[in-house]
């Protein structure tokens, strides 16, 4: 069963275990691993499609002032362009 961009956002904010484990990760197995710990399965498949919907891995200037703010909505957006640089 495919897990959605949406589930994995909601998992990420919720969990500061997953999101340390994330900044942590080195390869595509070790972020399958460490949303496996977290309780969600995550397939390649699904961090292709999370990297495919948050475009390129570059931020705009919108995206910057967001984080600058503290936005959690924004890091998660970060935590996911991170993800999908590396997926």
């Amino acid at each position: 069963m495919s897990v959605t961009v949406g589930e994995m956002v909601k998992k990420i904010q919720a969990d500061q275990d997953l999101r340390q484990a994330l900044e942590g990760a080195t390869d595509t197995g070790s972020r399958i691993a460490a949303f496996r710990k977290a309780g969600l399965t995550v397939t390649a498949e699904d961090l292709e499609n999370a990297k495919s919907s948050v475009g390129t891995g570059e931020l705009s200037d919108a995206d910057l002032e967001r984080v600058a703010g503290g936005s959690a909505t924004s890091w998660t957006y970060v935590t996911l362009q991170t993800l999908a640089a590396f997926g």
